[in-house]
């Protein structure tokens, strides 16, 4: 057999046309399957089953929701990290994917301690979950402090918006000045009434906002208040993000850590330390039992391969989407 010589010099000329399931894929292959791959790892996230119990409506409807954000709080910043960044990011995955300690997690963790002991800690009448934190009738007060201290982050920030626009456009005149400035104070105390009574109000909107998923409504009221175009969807879009951002961290530090000091105090009264959380025999020491793990089901259905979801009809659909228009699917990056 003859030995096959290759031209790396000539190999540059070749021109090759990229088909995929008999479709043209005019872009450059590796982009084509690092979307592949982006588009197959969502779409196994997305059927989880906690996923789906946790994100019905917001998958049922994605054209309703700013993805990105969402994505964009549970990536890194830059490419160094420090402890705090990385146990804010930590609490933002737990709190979407509905990991916190609270005390249904905590029950189906360490049954041997929680077992039938559930109840919130301060209001003592419903479950402690995840959506309970933020309706709770007892941490009310302190959810509704992170959220007068995030609308006046907000009223800064449109401020310095608008200013900036006076500054550049130089429309306002000195006489004018304070009439105008008060008209601004009105404008956004009505935006802020109505992001209060909207977001604030409603359980699932504030659930969603803490989360980072933003619906499109907000983003159209905030770009009519600040004027149309382009450039002010774009800001619009910007200024929730930053806002959603500072409620979940306003949140996280007033009332999700005071929830975490009652009830390490509460347990503490119980005789629930932290020992006997980390070493589980503790509990159950000199009454001869021992501690039944769970065992998977042997005739639990095994999870699709990496082939079986490629060949998924509805990642077929998403990819064709991409090739035609260049949308992105759950505005994944």
């Amino acid at each position: 057999m003859p030995i096959i010589n290759w031209s790396y010099n000539r190999s540059r000329f070749i021109n090759t046309t990229l088909i995929w399931h008999n479709k043209l894929v005019d872009i450059a292959p590796r982009d084509f399957i690092k979307e592949i791959n982006k588009t197959t790892g969502l779409f196994t996230w997305t059927k989880q089953k906690r996923i789906q119990n946790l994100l019905t409506k917001q998958l049922a409807h994605p054209e309703k929701y700013t993805w990105k954000q969402l994505w964009s709080n549970l990536k890194t910043n830059g490419t160094t990290t420090s402890f705090k960044e990385s146990k804010n990011r930590s609490f933002r995955i737990k709190l979407l994917h509905d990991e916190l300690p609270t005390l249904d997690r905590l029950t189906i963790r360490m049954p041997y301690l929680y077992s039938g002991n559930n109840s919130c800690r301060t209001c003592t009448k419903e479950p402690e979950t995840r959506s309970h934190l933020l309706t709770c009738i007892e941490l009310e007060h302190l959810n509704a402090q992170a959220w007068t201290t995030t609308m006046e982050k907000l009223r800064k920030r449109t401020l310095n918006l608008i200013n900036t626009d006076k500054r550049i456009n130089k429309a306002h005149n000195d006489t004018n000045k304070k009439a105008n400035n008060q008209n601004d104070h009105n404008s956004i105390d009505a935006l802020i009434n109505y992001l209060t009574k909207t977001i604030f109000y409603k359980q699932e909107n504030r659930l969603d906002f803490v989360l980072g998923l933003i619906q499109e409504d907000f983003v159209i009221k905030l770009r009519d208040f600040l004027g149309k175009g382009r450039t002010s969807s774009t800001r619009a879009h910007s200024l929730l993000c930053k806002t959603s951002v500072t409620f979940q961290k306003n949140f996280q530090k007033i009332t999700w850590n005071t929830r975490c000091n009652i009830t390490v105090e509460t347990d503490k009264i119980l005789g629930i330390s932290s020992k006997i959380k980390r070493s589980p025999g503790q509990a159950h020491k000199g009454n001869g039992k021992k501690i039944q793990r769970k065992t998977r089901s042997p005739n639990k259905k095994s999870k699709p391969n990496a082939e079986q979801i490629k060949d998924d009809p509805k990642i077929k659909e998403i990819l064709y989407n991409f090739i035609e228009r260049g949308t992105k699917w759950l505005g994944l990056r």
